[in-house]
């Protein structure tokens, strides 16, 4: 892997080894192929988002749904 490629990847938070007693399910890998043709896979840990927005929040929506009937 070229040490341009390396950093640029590390820099946005991809790792070469996943930590002792991490969950492989909560990172999601590539697969990078050098020029000599040798593949290096790389982790980077997947960003759970648990904002709600009001659309997305049903009992929010159904709240204000009932407000306009009346």
């Amino acid at each position: 892997m070229q040490k341009k490629d390396k950093n640029s990847l590390e820099s946005i938070g991809y790792i070469k080894e996943i930590p002792k007693n991490a969950d492989i399910n909560d990172y999601e890998k590539i697969n990078i192929k050098n020029k000599n043709g040798i593949t290096n896979t790389l982790y980077r840990r997947i960003e759970k988002l648990q904002e709600f927005d009001k659309i997305t929040d049903f009992n929010n929506s159904w709240r204000i749904f009932n407000d306009h009937l009346n």
